[in-house]
């Protein structure tokens, strides 16, 4: 069930409608993605309880993002703004959901991926990943939306 307003502040998401985003209820997680802009936006929400969960919602990232694009817009590189200040430092991926992770991340669709409102232990995870991945160069991370969305517009100035 989608939402009648989004939980979370965001100037390039305010003004669309809850329907318009791919949303993941037990986490609270939303995904919109700006064609045009060639943008994937995820807010991520609460962190996931169980190994299970956590497969579970990045199967969910990964058919809304990576294979969404790839079956939609083949050959188009997109940069991906990751959102991670509502989690907190209770995530702990399960083996799975990292390979899922990889795989998003690595895609050769995936300009870069920008990740901001890091908790500690995000951090860590995402550096981690930036080490698993083949290109870890693509993996920016950022304090604020506003440097996230300066990386982004940086990228699709190239």
């Amino acid at each position: 069930m989608i939402k009648k307003s989004l939980p979370f502040e965001c100037a390039r998401c305010a003004s669309h409608a809850p329907e318009e985003f791919f949303y993941f209820e037990p986490t609270d997680t939303w995904i919109i993605i700006f064609v045009e802009d060639r943008l994937i936006h995820v807010h991520f929400g609460k962190a996931t309880a169980s190994a299970e969960e956590s497969t579970t919602e990045t199967t969910f990232l990964h058919d809304h993002t990576t294979a969404w694009v790839q079956a939609n817009h083949p050959g188009i590189s997109f940069c991906g703004v990751i959102d991670v200040s509502r989690a907190d430092d209770s995530e702990l991926p399960s083996d799975e959901a990292v390979e899922l992770y990889k795989k998003i991340l690595s895609h050769e669709q995936n300009g870069i991926t920008v990740f901001y409102g890091m908790t500690p232990s995000m951090r860590f995870f995402v550096g981690m990943l930036t080490h698993l991945i083949k290109d870890g160069k693509r993996i920016h991370l950022a304090t604020t939306a506003d440097e996230a969305e300066a990386e982004y517009k940086t990228w699709l100035a190239k």
